[in-house]
Formats: structure tokens, C-alpha cells, sequence
């Protein structure tokens, strides 16, 4: 069973690349492979329309939307034209497809250096580099970008409980500064929300 199913419907296009609003929507603005955001690697340019099956052996699929994926501008270029012949396929050298494969059943997602649960996993990882260091730290980062966001959150709607007593009260003293805090909290939100979602 498939990890994904696609949810987009396109018209035909005789240009690959006009895909590419679609295919945002489609992976939620993150590359298929490394699962890194676009806010996170300098925005959509930093995307490309990736050929799950390259073009270059499979040209009538060039424009073909189920073979298209949204990657990365580095796990773009790992993957290359890569296809695997009669001997990768025996030794399970396929590239992961979320639309193809159960994703969960070959990577371990649970940490933030991924590690392959079979041997197709495994060679996921290396091939994508999903357990190096700028791996981890980005993911690293997002999560404590993240348990920020939750604890400003909380800290948020305190501080609109309180406005809410002191409307109350009518205390505009006390109104005031809540609404200060409120503004400030609303805004370090948003400006970290930027930093990893679209």
C-alpha cells in the first residue's frame, strides 16, 4: 500500500515545468525524498520537478504528471538519471516513491537522522544522504522552531484569557498590556511559522 495518493489533477501540459504549482500542493511544499520545506532551503527555487522515471530512457513519460515528483535542488541532483537496471532491482536499489512504496516500512523517521529499516531503506538513506549532519540539524532546527511556536502559542492565549478578564473588569490599564503581549507574541509566531511552512 502506497504512502501517498495523488490528490491534484492537472491538464496535460506539453512543458514538465508547468507542473510545479501542482506538485507543490501535492508534497506540501517539501521534497519527496528529504522532506525538507521550502522556507527551510530559500524557497520554491530551490525546487525542482523531478522524473521519477528519467527522461532521458523514458521520453514519452517527460510530461507524464503521475511520473513527476517535487524535490529538493540537492536530493534532485543524488538522484540524478538514476533508474535501476535487472541487478539494482534484485538487490532492491529502487528509489522510494510515496506513490509507489509505504514509505514507513523502509525509513525510520523517528529520529532526526533517518535510518533504513530494510535494505531498500538503507540505500534510500545513503543515496539521499538522510542520516548526515545538515539532514539532522535541519530537521533539529525545525523541531525546536517548532516546541517555540507551541510554547509562544500557549503563552498566547493566556495572555488572551487575560484580556478577556480585564475587558471584564474594564481594566484598560491591564487591557493595554495585554494587548501588547498579545501583538508581540502574535508576531514572533508568525515570523517563526515563515521559517518552515508556506
Amino acid at each position: 500500500m502506497p504512502s501517498k495518493v495523488r490528490t491534484q489533477s492537472p491538464p496535460q501540459y506539453s512543458d514538465y515545468t508547468r507542473y510545479k504549482s501542482f506538485l507543490r500542493i501535492e508534497f506540501g511544499h517539501s521534497c519527496t525524498f528529504c522532506d525538507i520545506r521550502e522556507p527551510e532551503l530559500g524557497g520554491v527555487q530551490s525546487f525542482c520537478v523531478e522524473h521519477y522515471k528519467p527522461q532521458n530512457r523514458f521520453p514519452k513519460l517527460e510530461t507524464e504528471y503521475s511520473n513527476l515528483l517535487y524535490a529538493c535542488r540537492h536530493c534532485n541532483q543524488w538522484k540524478g538519471s538514476y533508474w535501476p537496471g535487472f541487478k539494482q532491482r534484485i538487490a532492491r536499489l529502487i528509489v522510494l516513491n510515496p506513490f509507489l512504496h509505504f514509505i514507513d516500512k523502509h525509513l525510520d523517521k523517528s529520529q532526526h537522522a533517518w535510518r533504513g529499516k530494510t535494505a531498500q531503506g538503507r540505500w534510500n538513506v545513503d543515496k539521499f544522504r538522510l542520516d548526515k549532519p545538515m539532514r539532522v540539524t535541519q530537521r533539529t532546527d525545525r523541531a525546536n522552531v517548532e516546541a517555540t511556536i507551541a510554547t509562544l502559542t500557549g503563552n498566547l492565549e493566556k495572555a488572551q484569557a487575560g484580556l478577556q478578564i480585564a475587558q471584564r473588569k474594564n481594566a484598560r490599564s491591564a487591557m493595554s498590556t495585554f494587548q501588547i503581549e498579545i501583538n508581540s507574541l502574535t508576531g514572533q509566531i508568525d515570523t517563526l511559522k515563515r521559517k518552515i511552512r508556506v
